[in-house]
């Protein structure tokens, strides 16, 4: 489990995962699953994040939840320890029916344009696997089942595609501000460690 911000401040929809938060593919390609979290400006989350923050500040507590069941800390610790005493295989009649997903995964990808962005290799299959046997795990059940593997790479497709969404959601278009601040950066890079950059350099591009 790993959180990671963009490496300049700023998310660009335009370069790839691994270009904003600076790891290289071959790092990223550890995780099975990958979400992208934008912060977009929303009245209303911003109204809801903002009180939660102050009350927070002020009584050095969490608000309280207003929700007919919550499960406690203590019981979601047993919950999972005793989840994780359970290790599911795989029927031998579910390993062709894997075999073909990851094999239309891998074409899927290959004729559309989300390779900018991920690669499906071995490891996505591992990927694949692993989630499927821990979704077993969430109901104690010592066999994997064709559900389970859906699910799994339902959330593969899905986390993928927070990856991409934003720019094949139109988002690709002219962004100013990333535009300046591409420049800046760039201008930087080129003066050297140490050395500023003049207002009326950036103006000039």
């Amino acid at each position: 489990l790993a959180a990671a911000n963009p490496a300049y401040g700023r998310y660009n929809p335009r370069r790839s995962p691994s270009e904003n938060i600076n790891l290289p593919p071959a790092l990223l390609s550890r995780f099975d699953i990958l979400f992208l979290l934008m912060d977009k400006i929303n009245a209303d989350t911003d109204f809801n994040l903002a009180r939660h923050v102050c009350h927070v500040h002020r009584f050095a507590a969490a608000p309280q939840v207003d929700l007919d069941e919550v499960c406690d800390s203590q019981f979601l610790r047993a919950y999972i320890a005793q989840a994780r005493s359970v290790d599911p295989y795989i029927p031998a009649e579910l390993s062709e029916y894997i075999t073909g997903a990851y094999v239309s995964m891998r074409t899927d990808e290959e004729q559309s344009d989300s390779r900018r962005y991920f690669f499906t290799t071995a490891r996505t299959l591992l990927s694949i696997l692993r989630l499927s046997q821990g979704l077993a795990r969430l109901r104690f059940s010592k066999e994997v089942e064709q559900a389970d593997i859906d699910e799994a790479i339902r959330l593969m497709y899905e986390s993928k595609k927070s990856l991409y969404e934003e720019v094949e959601g139109g988002h690709r278009a002219y962004d100013p501000i990333s535009t300046i601040f591409d420049m800046a950066k760039n201008l930087a890079l080129a003066a050297g460690e140490g050395n500023s950059i003049r207002v009326a350099d950036l103006e000039s591009r």
